[in-house]
């Protein structure tokens, strides 16, 4: 077939193959199909191709990269998605890491150990990690390699970061705490540690009868865990100055404190940025957020702070997600309600923008032909939809080029 001659849609082009819509497109390879799925994911699956059959197809393609020898590549190529904030969901990344953990492969198997604390940084993580490799074993799927490296997560930390971690999120995806430590046979080398495991398995009483009148690490620990029981029955002038003095979250506010504007203007002090974009909507249905007022402020100053935005490795994606829901007026679930104030929506789209200035370099020539913009109905007018599907933002993007 000749280059000047017209092919029809319905016919291949030399090297295409057939796709899940019944027309045909070149083929993917394996590592392509990897990334593909860390970044998107198969929750859904796709107008073509049911959610299910989707998961099997790429869990096969990692599967291959494995038995070919590149087991180490894929866990090098997982690591650095989730270091670097590639993707806005992490389920993704932690069943691929998972999936290799799982994987006879002895050399894949102790790098994706290896990489558990870079990947699951917290508990969150680790309990959905977890579920995971239970879900892809035939046994109990809590061999040594699994045990040991479970162990090194929770030794790793310091005592207070750990007992932090273990407040904030004490269960998710059906695991708690005290499940993984009695199945990872955790036996702590430092006080600070067996401290904060003794709370988790036994409660603050059983940790004031052991370690009361112990000083240097384990008294300061000691404090933030009195700290947190203290803070479940405090008057709202004492759980505002545990808050200012233990730096506690919103996770460890009791629920009927959490409709006061003084509590959350305390917690909005230090609170980290994903849960300040998390919670703009819970906020400003409190009248925290009035328009033109002081906290209103500090929230719009900080969406538009370029640092804050790298450092919390905040994606686009999420940045969109909660402009569009914000700007609603309403969550889309539950019966949450709030007056928008128009400056943190201004402030949310600006976000969304420099966003894209954390992307890192490809430094591939994407379009080495000129691009024919289709014009498609999409929810936000800021996203434009190229013929070969890359995705851009509308700002800014001659000389950017991004994966």
């Amino acid at each position: 077939m000749s280059d000047d001659e017209d092919v029809p849609q319905s016919a291949p082009l030399r090297g295409m193959v057939p796709n899940s819509a019944g027309g045909y497109a070149w083929e993917v390879d394996d590592m392509r199909r990897l990334r593909r799925f860390m970044c998107l994911g198969s929750e859904g699956g796709t107008y073509y191709i049911g959610e299910k059959k989707l998961g099997i197809e790429n869990a096969a393609a990692i599967i291959r990269l494995i038995s070919s020898g590149k087991g180490v590549d894929v866990v090098r190529e997982i690591v650095q998605f989730s270091v670097e904030g590639r993707a806005a969901k992490q389920d993704p990344i932690v069943f691929a890491l998972a999936l290799c953990a799982r994987d006879k492969d002895s050399a894949t198997k102790a790098a994706a150990y290896e990489a558990l604390n870079k990947v699951c940084r917290i508990p969150t993580h680790l309990f959905a990690f977890v579920e995971f490799c239970q879900s892809l074993s035939e046994g109990t799927g809590w061999g040594r390699a699994h045990r040991k490296a479970i162990q090194k997560w929770y030794s790793s930390k310091s005592p207070k970061a750990l007992a932090q971690a273990v407040t904030k999120y004490k269960q998710r995806n059906g695991w708690s705490h005290t499940d993984v430590l009695r199945l990872c046979h955790l036996k702590p080398e430092t006080d600070g540690i067996a401290c904060v495991c003794k709370y988790v398995m036994k409660g603050i009483e059983a940790c004031r009868a052991e370690f009361s009148g112990k000083d240097g690490v384990v008294a300061n620990t000691m404090e933030y865990l009195e700290a947190i029981e203290e803070a479940k029955t405090a008057s709202e002038p004492t759980l505002i100055y545990l808050i200012q003095h233990f730096k506690l979250v919103r996770e460890h506010i009791p629920t009927f404190h959490l409709n006061s504007t003084a509590i959350w203007a305390t917690i909005l002090e230090n609170m980290p940025m994903t849960a300040m974009i998390r919670n703009l909507g819970k906020m400003s249905s409190i009248g925290l957020l009035k328009p033109l007022s002081s906290h209103s402020e500090v929230v719009c100053q900080r969406l538009i702070d370029t640092k804050l935005l790298q450092d919390a490795k905040i994606h686009p994606f999420n940045v969109l997600l909660a402009l569009k829901t914000y700007e609603q007026g309403k969550g889309d679930r539950g019966k949450l309600t709030w007056e928008v104030n128009q400056s943190i929506v201004s402030a949310l789209d600006n976000a969304y923008y420099l966003s894209f200035k954390m992307c890192l370099r490809t430094g591939a020539h994407i379009f080495p032909f000129k691009p024919t913009l289709v014009i498609v109905s999409h929810p936000c007018p800021a996203i434009w939809y190229f013929s070969d599907t890359s995705v851009f933002s509308s700002r800014d993007t001659s000389d950017k080029t991004y994966s």
